[in-house]
């Protein structure tokens, strides 16, 4: 997996996405002539997004109470699309924050930002959705240890699968005071480290009514979020 980022076109302000594409796809070709069963894709864009269309300087129509993307990771995502030689899937990255302002509502409604941007991607291509790094971030007075973050992180893996995605995988799992993120155990630098955080109860939750067969229904309710087995019976 290649990270469209790491290439920079600074005459067009944007990223060299053209000559990361063609990088892709010689490293594609190597990688399934060695073994067809390896499971490549891209092209890892950050999915920026800032807090007004009018300071933006590439304003995109994909947008809400949480921001607006920035069009040029839209361009990128849809280039590579268009020109990659194959893939297994599509992944890309990104908070529910902005660039330039952080949260400009409160974080559950920022999550709209997942789900958004999960549902352009199901508009565009068949390929299993995999949001390779997830940033749900919470407002910088709240406890990133908290029940409250991890119900944030909750909802926004939650959204993401019911707006079509297929992967979620969270960067930092574990606790770092210099990483202000969520996390799923604290920092075994302490003697009594590694112990699980509360989001790992949450995701066991999760995992208890999948193994069902049952959907999860999810809704935030004085500040936490509530979960339930969906009704098989209800659309």
């Amino acid at each position: 997996m290649e990270r469209a980022e790491g290439v920079l076109r600074r005459d067009r302000g944007r990223w060299d996405v053209e000559s990361y594409t063609q990088l892709y796809n010689t490293v594609y070709r190597a990688l399934k002539a060695h073994d067809p069963t390896l499971q490549v894709g891209g092209p890892y864009v950050v999915m920026d997004s800032w807090s007004d269309p009018d300071t933006a300087s590439d304003p995109s129509r994909l947008a809400g109470p949480w921001g607006v993307v920035d069009q040029r990771a839209l361009d990128a995502v849809e280039h590579w699309l268009a020109h990659a030689d194959g893939a297994d899937f599509v992944t890309v990255d990104g908070s529910n924050g902005t660039e330039d302002e952080g949260l400009i509502t409160d974080p559950e409604v920022a999550n709209e930002k997942f789900s958004a941007i999960t549902r352009w991607l199901a508009a565009r291509t068949d390929l299993p959705i995999w949001w390779m790094e997830l940033y749900p971030d919470v407002r910088p007075d709240d406890d990133v240890s908290s029940d409250y973050a991890a119900d944030v992180a909750l909802d926004a893996v939650l959204r993401i699968g019911d707006a079509g995605g297929d992967a979620v995988f969270l960067w930092q799992p574990e606790a770092d005071p210099d990483f202000p993120s969520v996390a799923l155990w604290d920092s075994t630098a302490d003697p009594d480290g590694g112990q699980p955080q509360p989001l790992v109860g949450r995701i066991e939750g999760v995992a208890q009514m999948w193994a069902t067969g049952r959907a999860v229904r999810h809704e935030w309710q004085d500040g936490r979020l509530v979960l339930a087995p969906a009704d098989p019976e209800k659309p």
